[in-house]
């Protein structure tokens, strides 16, 4: 009886252990709008500008407030390199 609590624990272990490696690896960095702004040396109204002009788009929002990932950021400077 031992043995199969034993076996079923590790399995249990080793599932949650799987988990947890692949929700650790794919979390995901967001960016305020000051953060933003701080990194491409902008202003406040012309990333606000940008964004209502599509260039640079949320990657989603806390509740009213723009969160840009790296991804949207890179996206943004893609833009200009034309």
């Amino acid at each position: 009886m031992n043995d199969l609590l034993e076996n079923f624990a590790e399995m249990i272990a080793e599932k949650v252990a799987q988990k947890m490696g692949a929700t650790a690896s794919a979390t995901t960095e967001y960016y305020t709008l000051k953060q933003v702004c701080s990194m491409l040396s902008i202003s406040a109204s012309k990333l606000y500008k940008h964004k209502a002009e599509g260039l640079i788009v949320p990657a989603k929002y806390c509740g009213r407030k723009p969160l840009f990932d790296q991804q949207s950021i890179d996206d943004y400077l893609k833009a200009f390199e034309k």
